[in-house]
C-alpha cells in the first residue's frame, strides 16, 4: 500500500493543473479578529508533498468500506500576504509579510466501497504544524520593522489554530474535488 501510495503522489506532483491548484495555494484572508486581519495569503511548498510513515488499509465489512489512512507531510513552506493592525484610532499598521513552517504534517483518512466504486474524503487534518516563523514584516520604519515583526510573532503563534483551520479548509476542498474523478480499486 505504502508504494501505491507514493505512486498516487508522485503521479499528482507531475501533473501541472495538480501543481497550480496548490502550489501556490490561495488562502485569501487567513486571520481576521478584531485588531489584527491577515489578507491576501499565499502558501508555496505544498507541491513538495511527501508520505510520512506507513499507510494503513482497514477493511470495514459492517459498512461495506475499506478506509485508508494515511500521513503526508511538507517541509519547508512558506506564505506571504498583508496584514493590518489597529489597536485604536491613533495606532494603525499596515503592510506585507512572509512567513514560513518547516514541517506540516496531515493526516488524510479516505474511504470506498469494498467491492469498489468513488473514493470519498473522510477527514483531513493538520496534525504538526512545526517551525512557524514570521520572517518579514513591512509596514514601519525600518528602524521599527524588527520590533513589529517580534509583535507580529507573538500575535501569529497566539492565531496559530486559525491559521491551521484555514489550511484544513483550503485543503478538504481541493481534495474533495479531486476525489471525485478517483475510483477505488483503480490504476495508478
Amino acid at each position: 500500500m505504502n508504494d501505491y501510495i507514493d505512486k498516487v503522489l508522485q503521479n499528482l506532483k507531475q501533473n501541472p493543473e495538480y501543481v497550480s491548484k496548490i502550489d501556490p495555494l490561495i488562502v485569501g484572508t487567513a486571520v481576521d479578529e478584531g485588531k489584527f486581519r491577515a489578507t491576501d495569503v499565499v502558501v508555496r511548498g505544498l507541491s513538495s508533498i511527501g508520505r510520512r510513515g506507513d499507510v494503513t488499509l482497514t477493511n470495514d465489512e459492517a459498512n461495506q468500506k475499506v478506509v485508508l489512512n494515511a500521513n503526508v507531510g511538507v517541509s519547508g513552506v512558506s506564505a506571504s500576504g498583508k496584514y493590518r493592525y489597529r489597536q485604536n484610532r491613533l495606532i494603525k499598521l499596515k503592510g506585507s509579510f512572509q512567513a514560513r513552517v518547516n514541517e506540516v504534517a496531515i493526516q488524510i483518512i479516505l474511504s470506498a466501497p469494498l467491492n469498489g466504486g468513488q473514493v470519498t474524503l473522510v477527514s483531513a487534518k493538520v496534525t504538526r504544524f512545526d517551525g512557524f516563523k514570521i520572517t518579514k514584516v513591512s509596514g514601519a520604519s525600518f528602524l521599527f520593522d524588527w520590533i513589529l515583526k517580534y509583535a507580529a510573532n507573538k500575535i501569529a503563534q497566539k492565531s496559530k489554530e486559525k491559521i491551521v483551520s484555514g489550511m484544513e479548509s483550503s485543503l478538504q476542498r481541493y481534495l474533495k474535488d479531486a476525489l471525485a474523478k478517483v475510483t477505488f480499486p483503480g490504476s495508478v
